[in-house]
């Protein structure tokens, strides 16, 4: 029997998004078994990938802006983080849009520490590596919110081996050349946070720009 490539089309975008609203499921298991299928339909589907991107971002966007609750949250941003290493460069604007958008203010609701290890801050990480013109933007809309949450702070600390040698130099020209005082003054508090919190690979990362610096 022909099925119509249209029929086809509907079938699968109503099945990846039944498959989605299950994710909020509480029996760990099964939202893990979700999770294998979802990603299999994206790997293999080039078509309903925008769909299942949109479904997956309405569903964050309203935990963050109505419920604050939801059992699947750590599981959508696994299956995010497998999305994300996959963009092509250069980086779509409706991309970078999600990463300001969504996965920033995902640090806000109450439930943050039950599902940050399993992917939001690796995800961030994740857009800072692919441009890294994302990278001062991040931190700078992180700190503007959160900062003041130790939580936070403490995640920050955890990855620092990572983070400040990304960061480093949009730091240090920040502080030699920016315009914005506010971003001047934002600059010092995290260098200075970066600089208590290790030394040592502070120290390490100025002498590799300086090493950079000079050889420009």
């Amino acid at each position: 029997m022909w099925i119509p490539k249209t029929m086809t089309r509907t079938v699968v975008a109503a099945f990846a998004a039944c498959l989605i609203e299950l994710f909020d499921s509480k029996d760990q298991p099964e939202r893990e078994y979700l999770k294998i299928i979802l990603h299999r339909i994206y790997g293999k589907s080039m078509l309903h990938r925008p769909f299942i991107r949109t479904a997956i971002n309405n569903v964050l966007y309203g935990f963050i802006l109505e419920t604050q609750r939801h059992n699947g949250i750590a599981e959508l941003l696994e299956i995010l983080g497998s999305i994300i290493n996959g963009f092509a460069l250069p980086m779509k604007e409706k991309h970078k849009l999600f990463l300001i958008g969504t996965l920033i203010p995902l640090h806000k609701p109450k439930t943050f520490s039950s599902y940050h290890q399993q992917g939001n801050n690796s995800l961030i990480a994740s857009f800072s590596r692919l441009d890294a013109a994302l990278t001062f933007l991040s931190f700078r809309l992180l700190n503007e919110h959160l900062w003041n949450n130790e939580q936070i702070i403490s995640i920050v600390a955890q990855n620092r081996n990572f983070i400040l040698p990304v960061i480093f130099e949009a730091l240090e020209n920040n502080m030699k050349s920016h315009w914005n005082r506010a971003v001047h003054w934002l600059t010092a508090n995290v260098r200075k946070m970066f600089l208590e919190m290790d030394a040592e690979l502070f120290e390490e990362c100025q002498r590799q720009y300086l090493e950079k610096e000079a050889r420009a």
